[in-house]
């Protein structure tokens, strides 16, 4: 049973990457080319504007939508659907809200910029109100496994938002006027996207009732219990809410607030404080979602398969049965040494070449400035990130209700210190400081989960922290790379595109030597994944 949860859990895991990867890497080449065409100041309002978009969607719908996914015992979707509408008023009081404070609150950004700015946070507002209008339609589709048209629309919006930003940056030749133009095309993007869905499920819809006169009924478990698309508004005649459902949406709304704080803390602090300024903010925003490519392909994913296998595996119980759990304590113990090797070897390639990935990737758009150091710190950031994702994951599933308690209150003490670290750093360092509080908030959690995984193993013969880094002859390798790959940053590379070539040709030979003792000295990892062999019992 255990084996089955852990293949299915990993086959998950790399199916959604696999399919979530060919999306990423053509929007990847689509940001490259808009950043070659933009400038600093309108990359800054660009993530000051996600950030109030972002702000807006999750505290208008997210409640609702998870308070609302499940199917009703009675099949009577009305005072859900009612319920569901009420995510549009809601938007555009939010909308109002924090446009205002957006407006004439925050950093005013350059004087030719200012009056578009306006307009497009206006814009936007027009383009929350159709997507939150699509939402009842999503809510359906969920609860009646419609899984291959939300697989459809994710495709759409993968390729929407690259697209109209290519398109924006390529016609409109007046900077200032960009902004306009993305708030446009952004809705007519939405406007799309509600259209895919009235016509999905009206064709759905008739599908079902065309089959229901022929065969008198449908025995399809997933059918939706709708006979017309005017089922998916709401009845303003009778308008009636389901109230548990609204009691749950408003407990979700509240903790929603506080989640959606921890989430984009920093980018908070630095757009409300001022403590960076607007281009600083458009390079940190860049550099960002350039490093998103790892954390969405891989460490997302890898986070809902580890949870998946230990939430199906791990026991909660103080005194468990050692035997029971000597797989789950390999797979953790394997996943952190991997992890562990994966982290040196990003760290060691990923920190001496920022400089050319940047330029690569932006032009000199980035690499000015900065934006290299911000990139090299990024790297620790994902080492750190990929060991903690694991041991949270296991931790997560390991507590019993009271460690949970005292873990939710580490967790409050690790949050309180990395918003006054964000501040505090970020006035020495400037934006780097937003990275080194980021990862001293990791270190801290993963200080923390490692010390509650080596409290849970004490009396065993076997833990899962022993002997987590690579072995001698690999470290030496991956050390020597580091010397070779820094000595030629400093020695031998110049800024783009000159000698180049030369600091890329020696990175690939430090990386196939690393590789090689990898291959010879760790083989460990790829046999140990393969068996499964059972660990050693506590000791008596």
């Amino acid at each position: 049973m255990v084996t089955q949860v852990l293949s299915k859990s990993i086959e998950s895991a790399f199916l959604a990457i696999g399919s979530c990867i060919l999306i990423r890497l053509a929007s990847l080449v689509g940001e490259a080319y808009v950043l070659r065409l933009q400038t600093k100041e309108l990359l800054g309002l660009g993530v000051r504007q996600k950030l109030l978009f972002d702000t807006l969607l999750f505290l208008s719908r997210e409640a609702f939508r998870k308070a609302c996914l499940s199917r009703p015992p009675d099949q009577k979707w009305q005072g859900i659907i009612n319920l569901i509408w009420l995510t549009l008023p809601i938007g555009l009081v939010f909308s109002c809200f924090f446009g205002l404070i957006w407006i004439f609150v925050l950093e005013q950004p350059p004087e030719e910029y200012y009056t578009q700015y306006k307009w497009s946070i206006l814009l936007m507002t027009v383009n929350l109100l159709f997507i939150l209008a699509a939402e009842p339609f999503h809510v359906i589709g969920q609860a009646y496994l419609h899984v291959k048209f939300r697989s459809a629309v994710d495709m759409y919006w993968a390729i929407c938002g690259p697209l109209s930003n290519i398109l924006v940056v390529t016609f409109v030749s007046n900077y200032s006027d960009r902004q306009i133009w993305s708030g446009i095309t952004s809705i007519i993007g939405s406007i799309l996207f509600l259209l895919m869905h009235v016509l999905y499920f009206w064709f759905v819809l008739r599908k079902q009732n065309d089959l229901m006169e022929r065969t008198t009924s449908v025995n399809e478990p997933d059918a939706i219990p709708f006979q017309s698309i005017g089922e998916f508004f709401p009845d303003f005649r009778n308008f009636a809410i389901d109230q548990d459902r609204w009691k749950i949406s408003w407990n979700l709304i509240k903790q929603g607030i506080f989640r959606q704080a921890l989430m984009d803390g920093e980018k908070y602090m630095f757009v409300g404080f001022h403590l960076m300024s607007i281009p600083d903010q458009g390079i940190y925003g860049a550099i960002e979602n350039f490093m998103a490519v790892p954390l969405k392909l891989f460490y997302v994913k890898m986070e809902e398969s580890t949870h998946l296998y230990f939430s199906q595996t791990v026991t909660r119980e103080p005194l468990a049965d050692r035997v029971k759990e000597a797989l789950p304590t390999k797979h953790l113990h394997l996943l952190l040494k991997t992890l562990t090797l994966i982290g040196c070897i990003f760290v060691v390639f990923g920190i001496p070449y920022s400089h050319p990935l940047l330029w690569i990737y932006a032009g000199d758009l980035l690499i000015r400035g900065s934006g290299p150091l911000l990139l090299k710190l990024h790297m620790v950031y994902i080492f750190l990130l990929g060991v903690n994702v694991t041991s949270e994951s296991y931790v997560l599933n390991a507590l019993t209700s009271r460690q949970l308690e005292r873990y939710n209150k580490a967790m409050g003490a690790v949050t309180v210190i990395y918003f006054t670290s964000v501040f505090g750093l970020s006035q020495v360092f400037g934006p780097p400081g937003f990275v080194l509080a980021s990862i001293l908030n990791l270190g801290l959690r993963l200080i923390y989960n490692f010390i509650l995984i080596g409290d849970r193993h004490k009396g065993s013969n076997f833990s899962p922290l022993d002997k987590l880094l690579p072995k001698p002859k690999v470290l030496a390798a991956l050390t020597t790379a580091v010397c070779l790959c820094t000595s030629s940053e400093f020695y031998l590379y110049a800024d783009p595109p000159q000698k180049m070539l030369y600091h890329l040709s020696i990175g690939i030979l430090a990386f196939l030597l690393v590789g090689i003792f990898v291959l010879r000295h760790e083989t460990s990892l790829l046999r140990s994944g393969s068996t499964e062999s059972p660990l050693p019992g506590p000791k008596d």
